[in-house]
């Protein structure tokens, strides 16, 4: 059958090959969940004049997709569904439609909906402050995973993001994320 000095070699190529496989194809791109992002949406007394929901839409995309744990599916694969479930407020009260079959049929296994509110002048304190409410939805077991509302007066919209983004990744592995600990 095989000699020794042949069967060394085999297992050798095959070391060297399994070594080329992990190095070539990150092992965390075959665990990754899909998840959507939409847009977040402003609330309707609010005014975003520079434009804070997008940048913080793309700020947690970043951080969210370097965590190695999500694919972030793109936008144009959901389409006009983001749109029907726009935020209802109805007597101060955040209410979201989340229609769970439509989301699985496109392929999303998480979904992170998000109210924002961006005040100018509290007449209180006279301060500017921000207000962040994000969800994230199991989609394959039909129900809200997690809520998180923030709301910040002096804190950089990218400490926030990261806080979120952290806390995302304690909620799915249990360990702490590590994007508060980067500059």
């Amino acid at each position: 059958m095989f000699t020794n000095i042949q069967s060394q070699r085999f297992y050798l190529f095959f070391f060297f090959a399994v070594i080329f496989l992990i190095l070539t194809f990150p092992v965390t791109s075959w665990a990754q969940w899909k998840l959507a992002l939409p847009q977040f949406v402003l609330d309707g007394t609010s005014e975003d004049s520079e434009g804070l929901g997008v940048k913080a839409r793309e700020m947690l995309k970043d951080e969210i997709q370097s965590t190695g744990l999500f694919l972030v599916v793109q936008e144009s694969t959901y389409g006009d569904l983001a749109q029907k479930e726009r935020a209802i407020k109805s007597s101060g009260k955040e209410t979201f439609q989340v229609n769970y079959q439509a989301w699985h049929q496109v392929g999303v296994e998480w979904l992170v909906k998000t109210n924002y509110e961006v005040n100018k002048e509290d007449y209180l304190f006279f301060n500017h402050f921000n207000r962040f409410t994000f969800r994230l939805y199991d989609i394959s077991n039909n129900r809200l995973f997690i809520g998180k509302r923030y709301t910040s007066r002096k804190t950089p919209l990218q400490k926030v993001i990261r806080r979120y983004a952290d806390e995302l990744v304690f909620r799915m592995t249990g360990k702490r994320g590590t994007a508060e600990t980067r500059e």
